[in-house]
């Protein structure tokens, strides 16, 4: 028999655990979930958003994937311009401190007007 997994990490140590299971054509994958996001779950089947439970935890899975798919391509761009700062300033190309603060106060207040609008 199969142990459930936790679907949570984080799960109140008064909270009363759900046991729960995925079923995918032949496989199962048994989770373990607080009632509240069973309840939750069971709600947006009942109102036919979702005809299964499988499809609530499909979505659900394919928006952390969307997720991580995002954090990754912000990684690997932060990483090429971390790459650029490291070869301007390997060339002497380096700005007062100041300067730059002042650059990233600036950037940032401007995308917190884009924001707003």
């Amino acid at each position: 028999m199969t142990t459930p997994i936790p679907l949570l990490d984080i799960i109140p140590e008064t909270a009363e655990i759900v046991n729960f299971g995925i079923e995918r054509g032949d496989r199962r994958m048994p989770v373990t979930l607080p009632p509240e996001l069973e309840q939750f779950i069971q709600n947006q089947v009942a109102s036919g958003k979702y005809a299964s439970v499988d499809e609530v935890f499909l979505a659900g899975i394919k928006l952390l994937e969307e997720r991580e798919r995002l954090y990754q391509g912000r990684f690997e761009e932060l990483r090429r311009e971390i790459m650029v700062g490291v070869e301007e300033a390997n060339r002497g190309e380096l700005f007062e401190a100041e300067t730059v603060i002042t650059r990233l106060q600036e950037k940032l207040q401007q995308r917190r007007i884009q924001g707003e609008q």
